[in-house]
């Protein structure tokens, strides 16, 4: 059984919408998941966000919710961690270095194979240019010109953070991250 784990910053808005969005949706399509959310700077105990708890009362589902900080025991109790932006990513790379195979952004883990071809050519670049760099070598004009035209051509990877927000915010950002969890289910069921 898949254990997905959701990581954003304070476990409040964004994550937890994604936890129970996830539970709902996989529930409905009969999928059988485990799914928790935690934050990287979270304090433990802490409410969901008004919002995000409304967000789902409209949607008919009932939660009961204490956030949670991340921690090396989530991190080996998931089978996948998906973040809400590219930040958290890198924050957990830096702190569980160990789990590089199961870390991703949600919207990084749905995407298509041509923008996951184009993550992966700048990935062996930035690794070409790392390796300059303790060589004692400087980036060429070339290697710059093909790492901007890269990122010119990639989607933002991000969930726009809704914290202290308007309710349409907080809405938007549901609907952002409903539509990638369905990717991320039929991802999933192939």
């Amino acid at each position: 059984m898949q254990r997905i784990l959701f990581v954003c910053t304070a476990n409040t808005c964004r994550s937890p919408l994604a936890e129970w969005l996830l539970r709902r949706l996989a529930q409905e399509r009969g999928i059988a998941l485990e799914v928790q959310s935690a934050g990287i700077y979270a304090y433990p105990g802490a409410s969901m966000s008004n919002y995000s708890s409304h967000i789902l009362h409209g949607r008919e589902i009932e939660h009961t919710f204490a956030s949670q900080r991340v921690s090396e025991h989530l991190i080996e109790w998931a089978s996948l961690v998906l973040t809400m932006t590219i930040g958290h990513k890198q924050q957990l790379l830096m702190n569980y270095p160990h789990a590089v195979d199961k870390i991703f952004t949600l919207k990084e883990f749905v995407i298509d194979d041509s923008v996951r071809e184009v993550l992966l050519q700048m990935d062996k670049l930035y690794a070409e240019i790392e390796m300059q760099f303790s060589l004692g070598q400087s980036v060429t004009e070339e290697q710059r010109s093909r790492l901007r035209e890269m990122e010119r051509s990639l989607p933002d990877l991000d969930v726009s953070d809704p914290f202290s927000g308007s309710m349409e915010m907080y809405q938007q950002c549901a609907l952002d991250i409903e539509a990638n969890l369905h990717k991320l289910l039929d991802r999933l069921q192939v």
